[in-house]
């Protein structure tokens, strides 16, 4: 998860950095354009963010899911499984 969490924030800044050395050709482009451009990034930008935050919630139950199968002590102990079986 951490390949995609990094790669999701690098995309981003990566994204605000095109965005600014395009301005200036940016300014340049009709209106229609220009927002064509500015919903194409907002777009982008946000579809990152999800990526992030979907990621880092994923991360968080990964680690959740490891921490509770880490929760015993790993000490093994004989079981008469006759016996078991009837207690349940």
């Amino acid at each position: 998860m951490n390949f995609v969490n990094n790669f999701a924030s690098l995309s981003f800044d990566l994204l605000d950095e095109l965005r600014q050395a395009a301005a200036p050709s940016f300014a340049m482009l009709d209106e229609e354009r220009r927002t064509e451009n500015d919903d194409l990034t907002r777009v982008l930008s946000g579809n990152l963010e999800n990526i992030n935050e979907h990621g880092n919630r994923a991360d968080a139950i990964v680690r959740s899911m490891l921490e509770h199968s880490r929760g015993s002590s790993g000490k093994r102990w004989s079981v008469n499984l006759k016996t078991w079986s009837t207690r349940r």
